[in-house]
């Protein structure tokens, strides 16, 4: 399978990571997050590639600069309806803050700096990220089943 990225993932903040304390769960809510890096990773047990986004809270009193991760596979795809398109495909049109081309390369350096929204949930104790929005929209939580949480 080709990448969509036209330079290798760097590991650099991933490293970081790796030295760092395990992380906490972060309370539910939209925070504004800052693109840091990726890094390719496969599963032991399938073989399955994915990417590893490593993402830092900004603009959040109580968790800024807290770095955490978000999974998605290795397709980019823009489905017929928003609810469709791979979260890699969200991630970085919000990052970008616009929709990509068919067929599309992204520079991972392109991303970096890029900041967006996203939607946390505590699920099953970790922080999960539930939804993804560029970093100027107006979220109505209601649309995602979430009420009383912190924007």
């Amino acid at each position: 399978m080709n990448d969509v990225f036209t330079d290798k993932p760097t590991p650099t903040a991933m490293e970081l990571l790796a030295v760092a304390p395990a992380p906490k769960i972060l309370n539910d809510g939209v925070y504004l997050v800052e693109y840091q890096s990726i890094k390719k990773k496969h599963t032991k047990e399938s073989g399955n590639y994915y990417y590893e986004h490593t993402l830092v809270i900004r603009n959040d009193e109580q968790h800024e600069g807290t770095l955490f991760s978000i999974l998605t596979s290795l397709t980019i795809k823009r489905g017929r309806k928003p609810k469709y398109n791979t979260k890699l495909y969200k991630l970085v049109s919000c990052l970008l803050k616009r929709e990509l081309d068919f067929d599309e390369k992204i520079s991972i350096s392109d991303l970096v700096g890029k900041r967006c929204k996203v939607l946390i949930k505590d699920e099953y104790g970790y922080s999960d990220v539930k939804e993804i929005f560029r970093e100027d929209a107006d979220i109505n939580l209601d649309e995602f089943g979430v009420h009383g949480l912190p924007q």
